[in-house]
């Protein structure tokens, strides 16, 4: 499981967690706070783009959450890893072989 926290406006705390095991495994995010920065929140990381550049979504991977929440769009809500250093540190990129 990979687990973050994010300081909305007025301090209100959204805990995003995505319940996967490998680094690459899609699971659908689940967000929990007050319904109001939740949908703020929701809002923000559906604009913010994952490790190769597309947008998130409900349903995604650790490294793509981590990349996510590494985008600009992202600092406002100074967003704090709480869980999954394990699960990033397995991660090894291999891009696709050109021509």
């Amino acid at each position: 499981m990979i687990r973050y926290q994010l300081t909305m406006r007025g301090g209100q705390k959204v805990e995003v967690t995505l319940p996967v095991a490998e680094p690459e495994d899609y699971g659908r995010l689940q967000f929990s706070g007050e319904p109001a920065a939740v949908s703020d929140a929701e809002w923000a990381l559906y604009g913010a783009s994952g490790i190769d550049g597309h947008l998130i979504r409900e349903e995604t991977t650790p490294v793509d959450l981590a990349a996510a929440m590494g985008d600009p769009a992202m600092r406002a809500l100074f967003p704090k890893r709480l869980a999954g250093d394990e699960i990033l540190s397995r991660y090894v990129r291999r891009p696709p072989k050109h021509g």
